[in-house]
């Protein structure tokens, strides 16, 4: 039996922004997120990540706002 591994949604998060970055944002990566987030995501999660990885040192409002357009798309193309 494998061990139940649990993170929250803001690591999920950051796995769906990054996977856009770095070219592993295939439907099967993309749709395993959406299910871990039971297929619902709220403009407000989108907000506060995005507001989260904004205040990090050397983070930029371009950082701020490509963020927040890739999670919104992701939130869209997952009917979140």
């Amino acid at each position: 039996m494998r061990k139940k591994v649990e993170t929250g949604v803001n690591n999920i998060l950051s796995l769906v922004s990054t996977s856009i970055d770095y070219g592993f944002d295939d439907d099967i990566f993309l749709d395993a997120m959406a299910e871990i987030l039971d297929y619902k995501l709220s403009a407000k999660e989108i907000e506060a990540y995005a507001f989260f990885e904004y205040k990090q040192e050397g983070a930029t409002e371009e950082d701020y706002t490509a963020i927040k357009t890739k999670l919104h798309i992701f939130k869209e193309r997952y009917n979140l």
